[in-house]
């Protein structure tokens, strides 16, 4: 499989803030998201990513069983 070996910057402290004050299942599973965006990049696809046109994409980084996050991560 293609490796993208793409690097990932916050724009903002605030998001890496955001990040660490979910709950321990949250924050599991944005790290897994984040892990593989950094791996196959725009490559990523269901039910992990998912292209909303033009180039943009929604990271879906909610844990399965718990709805979704209290926000949007957008690449």
């Amino acid at each position: 499989m293609y490796h993208a070996d793409m690097e990932i910057i916050f724009w903002n402290e605030k998001v890496d803030k955001f990040i660490n004050n979910l709950d321990d299942l949250a924050i599991s599973r944005v790290r897994h998201c984040l892990h593989l965006l950094g791996e196959y990049g725009h490559l990523l696809d269901m039910p992990d990513s998912k292209s909303l046109g033009k180039g943009l994409f929604e990271l879906r980084a909610h844990p399965p069983s718990r709805g979704t996050l209290p926000g949007k991560l957008y690449f």
